[in-house]
């Protein structure tokens, strides 16, 4: 026999011998190979910039329609497979190897990264977004540099934003009590290019780079409770100092990380929440990517995070946290962050705390 003979006579009697590993092998290719079919249609529909919306889903469809031919009748289509391969490939690759960038055209809400310098107590903020909206459309650009004192920071308040009625999931806000110094407010979001609208499936396929952004109250919940009309809920967190400082700096970290380093948003992984995972494992110790974030504010009061007595229920205290009531009327926001407060804390009430000795809160005393 020749050596050829021998080859394909070994091939054949290793597949009659493995014949179940063979099949198992196929059916795993073939899984594979229709996700990534039905992946490359959602790039061309969602992951390309330069295609009409029209061309782009046609072409989707097409290629999801081929790729999912070749799966259902693979014996009969088995030629075809490897040019369906190649062209599965030239769309993923170029796709893949994409990278962020801090340097396009942007939306003038997202026009600038925010930076943070700390020398000894000195905090200096570059880049802090405070605009003046008359409308969602119609505003004044205005970032601001601010200074505060470390030796300050003693709050931070977390803020929950529903819209059009869906309590399932929100958008996870934080804002840092200085004192004296005043609020500043950390918002992660998608940064959005001139002429670009965001998408859910988008957030899929790195067409936003994400931005995290710091502002001043009337800003970032302003634009919400007054223009948006959404329904805003914020909640002052029980946290010791030393816990509180070390999660400033982290945030302090991320965000000079991003001005140095941008990174791509992602509706699953790098979304509102799940960058804030250090921030929001405060509320939810046992959170790792949350993704139906509505009743993060509950869990936190499960978790003893809120100042608030026994005797109170989650209804009525979440109530009293819902600020929209109390800045509706306001024509003049200049105010704003007092007026909100004075009315969420107009009655006292007595800390509920928990004990000293659990790490994953580290309480203040009352």
């Amino acid at each position: 026999m020749t050596v050829p003979a021998i080859l394909l006579f070994r091939i054949n009697r290793f597949f009659k011998r493995h014949r179940r590993l063979c099949k198992t092998a196929a059916a795993a290719f073939y899984t594979v190979y229709l996700l990534l079919g039905l992946w490359c249609a959602g790039i061309l529909v969602y992951g390309t910039r330069n295609l009409p919306v029209g061309a782009s889903k046609l072409l989707a469809l097409l290629l999801a329609s081929a790729v999912i031919l070749t799966v259902i009748f693979r014996r009969r289509c088995r030629s075809a497979l490897p040019l369906m391969c190649l062209l599965l490939l030239l769309i993923f690759l170029p796709w893949s190897l994409r990278r962020p960038s801090n340097d396009r055209d942007w939306q003038l809400p997202f026009s600038r990264n925010p930076r943070i310098t700390i020398r000894g107590d000195k905090i200096t903020v570059f880049n802090v977004r405070d605009f003046r909206y008359r409308t969602t459309q119609d505003f004044d650009v205005r970032y601001d540099t601010r200074t505060y004192s470390l030796s300050n920071l003693r709050g931070l308040d977390f803020a929950l934003s529903h819209w059009d009625g869906i309590q399932i999931i929100g958008h996870t806000m934080f804002s840092y009590d200085f004192g004296p110094d005043g609020h500043l407010a950390l918002s992660v979001e998608t940064r959005l290019a001139k002429n670009v609208e965001q998408g859910t499936f988008q957030g899929l396929f790195k067409q936003y780079e994400v931005l995290w952004i710091l502002a001043d109250e009337r800003d970032l919940f302003g634009l919400r409770t007054n223009y948006r009309k959404e329904e805003l809920y914020v909640y002052p967190l029980n946290i010791g100092k030393e816990h509180l400082r070390s999660l400033f700096l982290a945030t302090a970290d991320r965000i000079n990380q991003l001005a140095d380093s941008p990174k791509f948003y992602n509706t699953l992984t790098e979304n509102c929440t799940t960058s804030l995972i250090t921030l929001v494992q405060v509320i939810a110790p046992n959170a790792e990517n949350i993704l139906l974030n509505g009743n993060l504010d509950r869990k936190a009061f499960q978790n003893g995070l809120f100042r608030v007595p026994d005797t109170v229920s989650f209804a009525d205290y979440q109530d009293r946290c819902h600020i929209n009531r109390y800045v509706q009327e306001l024509t003049d926001l200049s105010d704003y962050s007092r007026v909100f407060r004075a009315g969420r804390d107009q009655i006292n009430i007595q800390n509920r705390t928990r004990s000293e000795d659990d790490p994953k809160t580290q309480f203040a005393e009352p």
